[in-house]
């Protein structure tokens, strides 16, 4: 092959000058950028679409592990704290009593007239999204004071956001029933089931109340990385658990197993103690009318002594298309939880 130079004479490709050491390290250099470059512009992408983002970073916190250990039996709030939540989609108050709870000081004698009923649960007890007095447990107490004039009345709301069973049967037995309680409600949603799937059964603690972090080693990149999330969830069918589906249905079981036992000896305890227990199945936002429900077969490991109901069949169908979650967040809005405190109340009164 021949080329002509600036005189016009002719010259052969092989007599070209060689590119630059400067040129070639540049041309290295791109090769090794390239696929870099299209990596952050990948995870940049991601970002700002939001779609793999984990619960917490949605409500604007950083990413918060479900492996992270533990220090304490059950779950509570800072002690006599006042929190202003402020959301995309409502603002309320959090203030907690001395135990740290969302209610007001619970005196520690029973009067002679007075009923009372223990609510236990996660957030959706504590109310999240609802002021104090739109809570289920607050909405549940006027119910009962309506329907039962000639006793006093006192709901305590015993829900803590990220609690499950678990930390519910510790907090019960550890502070609850000194309270002696008339009528314990133990609702379980199906979040629940996860939280046993990461943090282990009723046996998860030490002697003194302690759960060391059992993070997985994937983790320190899925933290980081919404890249490497895309991948795990789309690619390798993992869940935002990290654990893949034989996985999951595996640990399924294995915590609704966890589920029946927990309800087994807080059903013993409401024989020694004389209390109701009622254990009420509560959906999440898309869950209701589905079928069979995520938490079908519950009932089955359900003792005789125990109290059941299920929201997902007792919620009229007329009511799924109202407004009773919080279209973002997910929690119930002031209106679920009405109509939820209406469904508790059917099923104390209708056998007190």
């Amino acid at each position: 092959m021949w080329r002509r130079n600036r005189r016009g004479d002719r010259q052969s490709a092989q007599d070209a000058p060689a590119p630059s050491t400067a040129v070639r390290l540049a041309g290295t250099v791109a090769i090794i950028l390239a696929p870099i470059m299209m990596l952050a512009l990948g995870e940049l992408v991601l970002r700002a679409t939001g779609k793999y983002r984990t619960y917490s970073e949605r409500k604007g916190f950083e990413y918060a592990s479900p492996y992270q250990g533990e220090t304490n039996w059950f779950l509570r709030k800072a002690l006599n704290s006042v929190t202003e939540v402020n959301d995309s989609e409502f603002r309320h108050s959090m203030n907690t009593n001395s135990l740290g709870f969302r209610d007001a000081e619970w005196p520690l004698e029973k009067a002679p007239n007075e009923f009372r009923v223990l609510v236990l649960g996660d957030s959706f007890i504590e109310g999240y999204g609802a002021e104090a007095d739109q809570t289920m447990p607050a909405e549940l107490g006027k119910l009962l004071s309506q329907a039962m004039p000639g006793r006093q009345v006192r709901v305590m709301n015993g829900g803590i956001a990220g609690s499950d069973p678990v930390h519910n049967f510790h907090a019960l037995t550890r502070v609850f029933l000194s309270y002696k309680p008339d009528v314990v409600i133990q609702a379980v949603n199906s979040t629940d089931l996860f939280d046993i799937m990461t943090r282990g059964g009723i046996d998860r603690y030490d002697a003194n109340g302690h759960r060391p972090a059992n993070h997985p080693a994937i983790e320190r990149w899925f933290r980081v990385s919404h890249l490497v999330r895309a991948v795990l969830i789309r690619v390798f069918r993992y869940n935002h658990f990290l654990m893949s589906r034989a996985t999951t249905a595996e640990k399924m079981k294995v915590a609704r197993q966890v589920l029946c036992d927990v309800i087994k000896l807080q059903g013993d305890l409401s024989g020694r103690n004389d209390f109701r227990l009622i254990v009420i199945v509560q959906p999440m936002d898309g869950e209701l009318g589905k079928s069979p429900t995520p938490m079908a077969g519950l009932e089955s490991c359900i003792a005789p002594n125990v109290e059941y109901a299920d929201l997902f069949l007792e919620l009229p169908l007329a009511e799924l298309d109202r407004n009773l979650f919080w279209k973002l967040d997910g929690h119930f809005t002031p209106t679920g939880y009405r109509l939820y405190a209406q469904l508790a109340a059917k099923k104390i009164l209708a056998v007190h």
